[in-house]
């Protein structure tokens, strides 16, 4: 959504609480309206223990009964795009007297311990790797623990260093790394959300935070979990027509993107949820298959647990014990799909999240016969304030274009006058070609050619210049490709940089 929209999201927020409080649905025989209030209170407490865990003082109100509203990322040090929805969501929850909560997807995979920041000069710039821990195999955020102390707590000031070396940049990057330097973990999502947040409370913003792993063990949750186990058939009907329908209406030719299809086989239905041992760093998918009054669960291999279909307490306490050994965590569907149905009264989406969440909605018409709440659409680009060339890929199209036109109209390429003879000449043979005689074809086709030889020296001299300033082009546009770059993260800029894009975005909230 743009920025002179961004006013709308208080009413939008209100519309969304009237419709989801007001749903006849049902989930695992129980209303969504009480589900809300149950997953809310929830996820109070959740925020609380996370708090406490991540050493910060920040209290969380006694209830969510007032307008919540809630993004979530990977906790990654982000692009300042990324970033701007936190502030959108805090300046949205302060206008409406309600919360702000921010979802740490730690059940995503951290495949890389290291950012990316340009280098060199801006003629010649290239790209470089800043790591703040030693290299890991990828695995579940949930899972990363830190490997080097030393090389984590000396990444804000080498990251300082390079900004300033490089760009006479002097960037946040010191400054946010000190809440890690002054907290004691091993966990690396734990150690990187609380320098974000940190941050954040130095700029008056009131965000909560919850982590994922810890809202996919609660009730409500499970819930959720149960219900589409207890409807598998017809919910991976539902979940695969509506991916299928989105690829269509997009044109997406892969068959694994947005998202694969789920697979259905001998171990039953595929579920968009992942699974794998506790301290493990592979994760599997979640199959069930009914069996007489039980649903048995398995990673497509081995069977892991068997509950029963009908009895709902039973079931919750048997997949809350069984989740103390196997961690089962939402996809990126379903987790948006719990979010913004149990706990939000308005959720805030990134460019991509917003995009794939066309199939949540369908999701929810299809299967669980909801109109789906609207969500809000935000995103920004910022990037480093480092000169660069003017270059852009049309002048480099426009450069192409004329080395072409010298081979195939040099007349016009090299900009004869009218009075020219052999300007003369090319018009003359153009209108008898435009006049439809072919019978004298192959001898204007020679004429053709003759033009050309008599200019080659002029076109030769010519294509030579433009091939210089072709390469130059080239050149500064690979340049501006790497310094222009959206997706630095933002612990690389000035603060001053990013208060005023996230300011400007806050203030058009009103």
């Amino acid at each position: 959504m743009a920025v002179p929209e961004l006013s709308q999201s208080f009413e939008l927020a209100q519309q969304n609480a009237e419709l989801l409080d007001t749903a006849s649905v049902e989930i695992a025989g129980e209303p969504l309206s009480e589900l809300r209030k149950q997953a809310r209170l929830e996820a109070v407490a959740r925020v609380r223990e996370f708090a406490q865990t991540l050493g910060l003082k920040k209290q969380s109100p006694a209830d969510f009964t007032s307008l919540v509203v809630v993004t979530g990322h990977q906790p990654v040090l982000a692009h300042p795009g990324v970033w701007v929805k936190n502030a959108c969501v805090d300046a949205v929850a302060q206008r409406a007297g309600g919360t702000g909560l921010n979802v740490v997807v730690d059940s995503d995979i951290c495949s890389t311990q290291c950012i990316t920041a340009p280098a060199g000069t801006a003629a010649a710039p290239l790209r470089s790797s800043l790591c703040f821990d030693a290299p890991q195999p990828p695995q579940p955020w949930e899972e990363t623990r830190t490997h080097s102390r030393k090389q984590l707590l000396g990444f804000g000031d080498a990251v300082a260093d390079h900004q300033r070396a490089n760009w006479n940049i002097e960037p946040v990057a010191a400054d946010y790394w000190g809440a890690i330097t002054e907290y004691e973990s091993e966990s690396l999502p734990e150690l990187l959300t609380r320098a974000r947040v940190v941050q954040e409370a130095k700029w008056g913003w009131n965000n909560l935070e919850v982590a994922l792993s810890k809202l996919s063990r609660t009730d409500s949750f499970l819930k959720l979990l149960l219900h589409i186990c207890q409807n598998a058939v017809e919910f991976h009907r539902a979940y695969n027509a509506s991916v299928r329908a989105y690829r269509s209406a997009n044109g997406v030719k892969n068959h694994r993107h947005p998202v694969p299809d789920l697979a259905e086989t001998q171990q039953g239905q595929e579920l968009p949820f992942w699974i794998w041992k506790s301290g493990a760093s592979q994760r599997q998918p979640l199959y069930v298959r009914c069996i007489d009054s039980s649903l048995a669960l398995s990673t497509g291999t081995e069977l892991i647990a068997e509950i029963p279909i009908a009895d709902v307490p039973t079931a919750i306490a048997e997949l809350k014990q069984f989740s103390s050994d196997w961690n089962i965590r939402p996809r990126a569907l379903i987790t948006t799909l719990y979010l913004r149905l149990f706990i939000a009264d308005l959720f805030v989406h990134g460019i991509g999240g917003a995009k794939y969440d066309e199939i949540t909605d369908q999701i929810i018409r299809d299967f669980l016969h909801l109109q789906p709440p609207a969500y809000l659409t935000l995103t920004a680009t910022l990037r480093l304030p480092i000169v660069s060339s003017t270059s852009s890929a049309d002048d480099v199209r426009k450069l192409k274009r004329s080395l072409r036109d010298l081979t195939y109209n040099p007349v016009a390429a090299l900009s004869l006058p009218e009075t020219h003879p052999l300007a003369i000449e090319q018009r003359k043979l153009v209108a008898e070609t435009q006049s439809g005689d072919r019978e004298h074809s192959r001898e204007r086709h020679q004429k053709f050619l003759d033009i050309r030889r008599q200019l080659k020296p002029l076109i030769d001299e010519r294509r030579e210049a433009l091939q210089r300033e072709l390469q130059m082009a080239q050149h500064q546009l690979a340049a501006n490709q790497i310094l222009g770059n959206r997706e630095y993260a933002a612990i690389l800029f000035p603060e001053e940089s990013l208060l005023e894009l996230f300011d400007s975005v806050r203030n058009g909230i009103g």
